[in-house]
């Protein structure tokens, strides 16, 4: 379903520094770098930071609130009419079509734990489609970013997903919600013995960087929540990724929910067939349908 573009400049390609970005997305680049930079400083002292126990085995810490609010500030200075939906502080309507969706510390439980796969991620809706995404990495200071037809980049860097060679045996990412865990443990039994790897990394933003970067083949997202998934989205789709639902329906949201319906991403068009065809003979399909 084609959707319009924010603003109407082009993103920098690849053998120029990041000028003529809309409006809309170097404001989303400098909000999470920002936030970012904030949290990459205080991952050196990860264990002297406070938690709090949110429930179905995810956490929240005093990271997550202020750079969410570092994230917000910048956001809200640039665009003030557009509403905001954070992980931590939920819905701030507006009377606009644009609503901002951030995830301030994708992988807290890493965080927490001092495993270096976290993410800030920046994206927006318009009319309830995708328009932007942007994913930060701290530690690494990889910086991911897509608007809807102008293309995927790492830093100045064109990203797509069907670069690297083919595998005999795939690399998927099984990330679920939440309230999903247990029906995602059934899948990864029925998958793990025909695939080469499922990686569990905690932090969708990593696995939607390495998909655009054509570094594993598959992502199978199930009923995840959505602000880790949006900015994943545009950027995946934008480094030429396959989109697509369980019955082979191209899919893509039309509507802010904040839990994302299931669906896969693969590399390419082959790719999502062959996953389709392990899910089918494992059976694992019966288990998504449920």
């Amino acid at each position: 379903m084609k959707s319009t573009n924010v603003g109407s400049e082009k993103a920098a390609p690849p053998d120029q520094k990041m000028i003529n970005l809309t409006k809309e997305l170097e404001t989303a680049i400098k909000a999470c770098r920002n936030a970012g930079d904030y949290v990459a400083g205080q991952f050196s002292n990860y264990s002297g930071v406070k938690y709090k126990d949110k429930g179905i085995a995810t956490l929240v810490s005093d990271v997550d609130v202020e750079a969410e609010k570092m994230i917000s500030d910048t956001l809200t200075n640039g665009f003030p009419d557009y509403s905001f939906y954070g992980e931590e502080s939920g819905v701030h309507p507006n009377d606009s079509p644009n609503m901002w969706v951030v995830d301030p510390l994708d992988g807290t439980n890493n965080f927490a734990l001092g495993i270096p796969l976290i993410a800030v991620s920046v994206s927006l809706l318009r009319n309830g489609f995708p328009q932007l995404g942007v994913i930060y990495h701290p530690i690494t200071k990889k910086l991911f970013y897509a608007e809807i037809g102008t293309g995927a980049f790492q830093d100045n860097r064109i990203l797509k997903s069907n670069d690297t060679k083919r595998n005999e045996r795939l690399t998927i990412s099984l990330i679920s919600g939440y309230a999903a865990v247990e029906l995602a443990h059934r899948i990864h039994i029925k998958l793990a013995p025909n695939v080469k790897r499922i990686i569990s990394t905690w932090s969708p933003g990593i696995d939607y960087s390495l998909i655009a970067n054509g570094d594993i083949d598959i992502i199978l997202s199930i009923n995840s929540e959505i602000e880790d998934q949006i900015g994943g989205l545009v950027i995946a789709k934008e480094s030429g990724a396959v989109i697509k639902d369980v019955n082979g329906e191209d899919f893509w949201p039309s509507e802010f929910s904040e839990i994302l319906p299931t669906n896969i991403l693969a590399k390419d068009q082959e790719t999502y067939t062959r996953f389709i065809d392990i899910l089918n003979s494992t059976g694992a399909i019966e288990l998504i349908n449920t």
